[in-house]
């Protein structure tokens, strides 16, 4: 956990606790356990890392491998930047994605925003002749907002070529009770 010049790369500190003051129960309010710690990380690279999960009641095999992510200085209320690449497979599927994301988190983890989101994927399944690429790319995403999102997907399977391009716009209120979708 270092970043280049840094030499305190990660710091988790608790808030002091406030002394009691002469207000009545009903104004003060006390801060939660989460509000009272303070985490600010200088950055993360994980490199060539690999997973694989064995489901032996239905018979699959999942492989990542060649996973590497790097995460930039994060802080609560600071954008970080996110990275990642991985290839894997899943019985006769191959796949592989890599892309990146900015994101900002508050310090009670209610509230979030996500910007240059970027996501390259593919996938190939010999047993079906299917070979496919997409393309996502979000450039915001807030709670509340009209968000848009573009997508780009062409491949080949046993029978045809296909590809699709196009775009839309989002919407889902903070409570996610609400969702709409424009310019489809």
């Amino acid at each position: 956990l270092t970043q280049s010049g840094q030499s305190d790369p990660v710091k988790v500190e608790k808030q002091p606790e406030t002394a009691p003051t002469s207000q009545s129960p009903e104004t003060s309010t006390k801060p939660s356990a989460l509000e009272q710690w303070q985490v600010s990380v200088a950055g993360i690279t994980i490199s060539n890392a690999k997973v694989t999960v064995s489901d032996k009641q239905v018979g699959s095999l999942l492989t990542l491998s060649d996973a590497n992510a790097s995460l930039s200085e994060f802080e609560f209320g600071q954008w970080s930047k996110l990275t990642f690449d991985v290839t894997g497979a899943q019985n006769q599927q191959s796949f592989s994605a890599e892309g990146q994301v900015e994101f900002k988190l508050s310090q009670d983890l209610k509230q979030y925003e996500l910007r240059n989101v970027d996501l390259d994927a593919g996938v190939e399944d010999k047993s079906l002749g299917l070979n496919a690429k997409a393309t996502l790319s979000l450039p915001a995403f807030a709670l509340g907002e009209w968000n848009s999102i573009e997508f780009d997907v062409s491949g080949q399977n046993q029978q045809q070529n296909f590809a699709a391009k196009g775009g839309t716009e989002f919407f889902f209120s903070e409570d996610f009770q609400d969702y709409q979708l424009r310019k489809l």
